[in-house]
């Protein structure tokens, strides 16, 4: 379940449920469902990684992933159980489909700030050197964060002023943004969402240095409060 708190020391329980809600819904749907475990603390944490085969092995696989952990103090609904909710779903309607490439559905754990210093992404940084270590790259992450939160007031949509960026006003937008190495991965899920929903506004910007870390080459976030999120990662 993705209900409450699921922090790893403010609430334990229900951050293993989380994992464990994750790992039973993609097995559900047909995947091949891998606990990968890190250690962060002296403690061991899992990314639950759900495999749907592609058609030529030979091609480096797709990661699409969202992170299931919240803060300590809040229930984490849209940050980032909408992510999470998003990343079944499209492995759900993909599923029944033999993609060109095998496609990665990753439940990322610790990605919220984990001490007073500044640690965070840790799960999605030990992704990345596990796969570094085994010479696996891959051609692109969508990474899914905060989709679940619209306002159509106008007004809605507020940008701290030194970000130095323009965006919709109204937040009733799905913002898409990718690194300088991701343009191409970027114009492809522009191009993919105006096919596929054209009534979808979507507002990209291409950023240099998103530093996900989560893949093992070019990488890339999205920034939105009162909108939506999706971050392409070019790898």
């Amino acid at each position: 379940m993705l209900e409450g708190v699921r922090h790893p020391v403010a609430a334990p329980e229900r951050h293993r449920a989380a994992r464990d809600h994750v790992a039973r819904e993609l097995l559900a749907i047909g995947l091949a469902v891998e606990l990968a475990p890190f250690t962060f603390r002296g403690r061991t944490y899992h990314n639950v990684v759900g495999t749907l085969p592609g058609h030529d092995p030979r091609r480096p696989a797709l990661l699409v992933g969202a992170h299931f952990d919240s803060t300590p103090h809040t229930p984490g609904a849209d940050d980032n159980a909408s992510g999470v909710a998003a990343l079944i779903e499209c492995a759900r309607l993909l599923a029944p489909n033999e993609p060109e490439s095998r496609v990665e559905f990753v439940g990322l754990d610790l990605e919220e700030l984990q001490t007073l210093t500044g640690t965070y992404r840790v799960g999605s940084r030990a992704l990345a050197r596990q796969r570094r270590a085994r010479g696996e790259g891959l051609q692109g992450a969508l990474i899914l964060e905060m989709v679940g939160y619209t306002d159509s007031t106008p007004g809605s949509q507020v940008v701290p002023p030194f970000l130095g960026i323009e965006v919709p006003r109204t937040g009733d937008f799905l913002a898409a943004v990718g690194d300088t190495r991701s343009r191409a991965l970027l114009q492809g899920f522009l191009a993919g969402a105006k096919a596929t929903v054209p009534d979808l506004p979507v507002s990209s910007r291409t950023a240099r240095g998103c530093g996900g870390g989560c893949s093992p080459s070019p990488g890339c976030r999205t920034t939105r409060r009162s909108g939506t999120r999706v971050i392409p990662r070019s790898c």
